[in-house]
Formats: C-alpha cells, structure tokens, sequence
C-alpha cells in the first residue's frame, strides 16, 4: 500500500475493472472511510459481492479511514483541525469476510444491528452538526458581517446536505502521504 493516498467511493468500486483496481492499486494507496464500508454491506446484489471481489483476500488489504462522526468529535473538542484522512487511519488487522464476495450474503444478525447503529449515530451526529454552537464552532466567521449576510449565512447552513458539504470541505484537506 505505497503511492498517493487516493479515497475510494462505491461508485468507482462499480464502474472499473478488477484488473484496473489491482494495478492502480499498486500506485496508489487506496483508502476506505466508514460511509462506503456502510454502502456496500449495505447495497443489494450482485454490486455488494462484484466490490468486495475487487479486494485483495488477505489481511488489511486497504487502509481504513476514522469515521467522519469520529473526526467531527475530534474537532470540536480540540478546535482545530482533524487532518487529512491518510492521517487519520485506524490501527487494526482485519480481514474481510470472504462470503462478502459471493451472491447471496445476508448479513448476521448482529452485523444488521451494527447497521442499524451505525445508521442512527450518524443521524445523532447530523443533528449535532445542525445545533448552533456546533455550527459556531466550526464556522467561526458565521456571525461576522452585516444581520441580513447573517441570516442568509445560517439559513445557508441549516441545509444539512449544504453543512455536511462544508464541514467535509473543512475537516478533509488534500490528502498526502503520511
């Protein structure tokens, strides 16, 4: 896992080759956040089991990334940046489950739970996101300038889609290698 930092999403896992991911894969150092790990256990059949196939069958074979919540929490307690994620990777030996690779994987039981947890985790972090002194924290400069260009500034950003665009402009810089 050398090369570029590079952040994958289900959408590129979909649309290129095995071959292709195998040989980028050897340029670039390709990185999995939590959101496309919930996309594909997630996603119906056959795109859950053509994307994990994509994958190495061995120990770690891609970097995960720390949650966004995760990051978000970091933030806001520390007020300053998280980092890039190639700096914030989680530190565990996993291997993934090679039923993931064959039609039809139903998950556990308790793989379903972890869904649903994870599911409304980030629901509680969006809403933290949207109160206020979240939004203070981190867009300091929202109530700076004139009350109209205020009140468009939080309209702007109750928009939760408009917010998390933002906060992941603000927390996720480019990424270089660590």
């Amino acid at each position: 896992m050398n090369g570029r930092p590079v952040i994958l999403d289900k959408s590129y896992l979909q649309g290129t080759s095995h071959n292709r991911f195998q040989e980028l894969s050897t340029q670039f150092r390709f990185l999995m956040p939590d959101v496309l790990f919930y996309e594909l256990i997630s996603c119906d059949e056959p795109v859950r089991s053509r994307c994990f196939r994509k994958f190495p069958q061995k120990s770690n074979p891609i970097s995960l990334v720390k949650s966004v919540s995760e990051l978000l929490r970091k933030e806001l307690a520390s007020h300053k940046p998280a980092g890039s994620p190639s700096e914030n990777l989680l530190k565990v030996n996993y291997r993934f489950n090679p039923e993931l690779r064959e039609e039809p994987y139903i998950p556990p039981d308790d793989v379903k739970t972890a869904i649903c947890e994870s599911e409304a985790e980030l629901d509680r972090d969006v809403s933290m996101l949207m109160d206020s002194t979240a939004l203070e924290t981190l867009f300091p400069d929202i109530h700076t300038g004139t009350t109209k260009k205020q009140k468009m500034k939080i309209k702007y950003f109750e928009d939760t889609d408009t917010a998390l665009i933002e906060f992941s402009d603000h927390a996720v810089h480019e990424t270089k290698e660590v």
